[in-house]
């Protein structure tokens, strides 16, 4: 079975979907597997086009309330990929993570994340 590929997208809106599941990260370990965040919508974000270039699917991070160091991150999939950009992003975070798999994005600098409601 051929593992499904996603590819980043910049300068989009957060595409409309449903919250398939939501985990604590750093987001210092979402940016060095995906790149520097977007702020659409007052949320850290990442897009993502599936392999027919159509964009479905992203990440998007919030503060915990009370401040935990791991932000709330959401991953956004239409019902029909049944959980796919979950597994592959997920195996992406973990495998680097783990130092099982070498980031992407390497930053000197913490990176920081500043949410505010509108």
């Amino acid at each position: 079975m051929k593992q499904p590929t996603f590819a980043r997208v910049l300068g989009v809106t957060i595409p409309g979907g449903p919250v398939f599941a939501v985990a604590g990260f750093p987001v210092s370990l979402v940016s060095e597997v995906f790149g520097p965040p977007e702020i659409r919508d007052g949320k850290a974000c990442w897009n993502f086009a599936d392999a027919n270039g159509k964009i479905k699917c992203a990440i998007t991070a919030e503060r915990f309330k009370g401040g935990a160091r791991d932000v709330e991150v959401k991953f956004i999939e239409p019902a029909p990929l049944k959980g796919q950009f979950f597994d592959w992003a997920t195996t992406k975070l973990n495998l680097t993570q783990n130092a099982d798999l070498a980031p992407a994005f390497l930053t000197t600098h913490r990176t920081a994340l500043r949410v505010e409601r509108l």
